[in-house]
């Protein structure tokens, strides 16, 4: 899966969210400086959990160690990205792949920890199989409403 515009604009903001609670305002425009050299110098065809490590290395070279919350996502991230090719076959392989996308794309948002505490490897593909179900559901209604245009019962 490859960056896109919105990936791109997320990152830089989680990037500049993380060093509000700083005070040094020239070391914060170092940081950002270095990180938007690193995103407009990178791969395109990366995807944005590839980005986050070396994101997290710049990061560190400023600010040090993030909390281990952020070692849990950091393992979360590695664990997705290596699921990623085998994710994309079912995508594509699947009789409708925007629904299967969507439904991944939303599992994606519960492993913020944001969502859901104590999230392990089990739950996370739980979720990936369980709302797979509850989505369609919902992208039926999407789909139906952009065919014709009416809300669908």
């Amino acid at each position: 899966m490859k960056i896109n515009s919105f990936c791109l604009t997320c990152l830089i903001q989680m990037q500049e969210s993380q060093t509000r609670h700083f005070t040094d305002e020239e070391k914060k425009m170092r940081y950002m400086r270095e990180v938007l050299a690193f995103l407009s110098a990178c791969n395109p065809e990366l995807s944005a959990p590839a980005l986050v490590k070396p994101l997290s290395r710049i990061y560190e070279k400023y600010w040090g160690k993030k909390s281990p919350m952020d070692e849990v996502k950091q393992k979360f991230n590695d664990y997705l990205l290596s699921l990623e090719d085998a994710l994309e076959l079912r995508v594509r392989r699947h009789r409708d792949p925007l629904e299967a996308a969507l439904c991944f794309a939303r599992t994606g948002n519960y492993i913020d920890y944001a969502a859901v505490k104590d999230i392990s490897k089990e739950k996370l593909l739980e979720l990936l199989l369980s709302l797979s179900l509850q989505m369609r559901v919902v992208y039926e209604k999407i789909s139906c409403r952009a065919v014709s245009g009416n809300v669908c019962q």
